[in-house]
């Protein structure tokens, strides 16, 4: 009894020690010694402390997965369907027409590239730091090496990611610091894609259900939109995608844009709640906490989506 208790007691001071060192690190405690903060821009990651390669997994195996391949499938079953209605509610040799179907092509382009893109270029992994700054730094068990600043430890891809903002099934990879902008790009293009695809689907099926009307009293300018049963039904899957795209992706989009506003990842935004969470329970009287990473809405945006090389 006496031993189990005494492992208790330490497992609990343990576990105050961690808070303790936490709330230290996020400005909701006073540690020992007086910490500043202040705003500074995002470090520029030098090649010689990150590893831009993936030699874990080959670029060829990562869209070889459940995730991009239902991805890739579901534009593919939209793109062609939606191109096939949008000739005959549209017909592509009018300028109109064939701006429509280039418009909506170049979404369909835009989500493979980009998330091909942010498949293979990954989030960045940093090799483990050492020396003088490592008494700064969180330890990695499984790298069996100190973390860089944001980056945390992934247990799909077995390796520590920069600034990493969570695993993707659907690229097959982890969003992070060299792969955000890719990622977000690639969520829009998907939704405004589907929006565009939803537009030409339902355009052509009033066409298509107001056919002998057009052809009775129509002047013969009218598009003729002819509906078979593989056809109809080819019609109804593609709509029912591309609304569950424009809601489910949109969503992400929606959140994925509210932390780049405040320049947070989900994991980071998780880690600030428990925190605070834990502040509330505890009724502590500490000081309100300053996000460090926050440069402004401009900035934040600016740092994430306007590196078009994916740095």
């Amino acid at each position: 009894m006496g031993r189990n208790r005494s492992k208790k007691v330490k497992h609990g001071r343990e576990e105050r020690s961690r808070w303790h060192r936490l709330l230290c690190f996020l400005g909701l405690r006073k540690s020992e010694e007086p910490t500043v903060i202040e705003v500074a821009e995002a470090p520029d990651w030098k090649d010689n402390l990150e590893i831009k390669t993936e030699p874990v997994t080959l670029p060829r195996n990562r869209l070889l997965h459940w995730g991009p391949i239902v991805a890739l499938s579901i534009t593919f079953i939209i793109g062609c369907v939606s191109s096939y209605f949008a000739t005959m509610w549209w017909p592509i040799n009018t300028t109109g027409g064939f701006l429509n179907l280039v418009w909506f092509l170049f979404w369909n382009y835009s989500v493979m590239v980009n998330l091909s893109k942010a498949s293979f270029t990954g989030p960045g992994h940093a090799i483990p730091a050492k020396g003088s700054v490592a008494s700064f730094l969180q330890w990695c068990e499984p790298c069996s090496g100190y973390k860089v600043p944001r980056s945390h430890h992934c247990s799909h891809c077995g390796r520590c990611s920069m600034k990493m903002d969570h695993h993707c099934p659907w690229i097959n990879n982890c969003v992070g610091h060299r792969n955000h902008a890719h990622f977000v790009r690639f969520l829009v293009s998907a939704v405004v894609g589907c929006i565009h695809a939803l537009v030409i689907l339902i355009a052509a099926f009033y066409h298509a259900i107001n056919l002998n009307w057009y052809l009775r009293y129509g002047n013969g300018s009218e598009p003729r939109v002819m509906l078979t049963f593989p056809t109809l039904i080819a019609m109804v899957i593609a709509s029912a995608l591309a609304f569950g795209v424009v809601v489910g992706v949109g969503g992400l989009l929606y959140i994925q844009l509210k932390y780049i506003k405040n320049n947070k990842t989900g994991i980071e935004e998780y880690i600030e709640q428990k925190a605070v969470s834990y502040r509330e329970e505890e009724d502590c009287d500490w000081e309100d906490f300053t996000y460090p990473y926050d440069l402004g809405w401009k900035r934040n945006f600016r740092e994430v989506l306007f590196s078009w090389s994916g740095e």
